[in-house]
């Protein structure tokens, strides 16, 4: 890696300020960003497009794994922690690329390795990084083979301090509980494996006032 580029490395996988910020894909001008991507396009030598799908090392950089960016035309380089092998930090599987599998046709085998790359999800990383921002946990629990079981995350919450956190038996039962904590002043944010958010989906389909909470 440049050492020019190692400067501009961030040392924070995530920045709060921005995450407070908001979703500001809403306010983005995507005729401009058309235009400006073309023009950039028009401008890069073929050397400068490979290097932005080509990654720079073997090992994580502060848990990422960084490719492309351009000094002279001012592209940042992608920051990456997952992908098509598998969680790519730490003690984690690799497996056979995703074009390799399809070629086997074996749904199976795909499943398995979904299976498997779920437990590679590093959960405390996650934890440590919206923890700050979570008055109140509700842990629960789906029929998912592949989802730690809600005893399981409450160990992992000890990366956060003073943490204030239940565990529950079910998703509605967590959605209740965090709609009847919230005195309807609180953001509730449901979030994990998309088991967990099409129940939490189906609760609200079916009890259309805890939306007004």
């Amino acid at each position: 890696m440049p050492d020019a580029m190692k400067e501009k490395i961030s040392k924070k996988s995530f920045d709060r300020e921005k995450i407070h910020a908001g979703n500001i894909g809403r306010n983005v001008d995507h005729t401009a960003v058309q235009i400006e991507v073309e023009r950039l396009l028009a401008s890069m030598s073929l050397q400068q497009k490979i290097h932005e799908i080509r990654g720079w090392q073997a090992a994580p950089i502060d848990g990422l794994f960084y490719a492309g960016g351009d000094e002279v035309l001012n592209i940042p380089s992608y920051r990456m922690v997952d992908g098509p092998r598998g969680a790519r930090t730490g003690m984690a599987t690799a497996f056979p690329v995703a074009i390799a599998r399809g070629a086997t046709f074996d749904v199976e085998l795909e499943r398995k390795v979904g299976l498997a790359a779920g437990l590679d999800k590093d959960a405390q990383a996650v934890i440590r990084a919206i923890g700050p921002m979570v008055h109140f946990w509700h842990l629960t629990q789906v029929d998912e083979p592949r989802a730690l079981a809600s005893e399981q995350l409450m160990t992992r919450l000890s990366v956060v301090d003073q943490v204030r956190a239940e565990t529950t038996g079910s998703v509605k039962q967590a959605l209740e509980n965090a709609v009847r904590l919230s005195g309807g002043i609180d953001t509730i944010v449901v979030f994990g494996s998309f088991p967990v958010v099409g129940e939490a989906l189906e609760y609200l389909d079916h009890h259309p006032g805890a939306r007004l909470q």
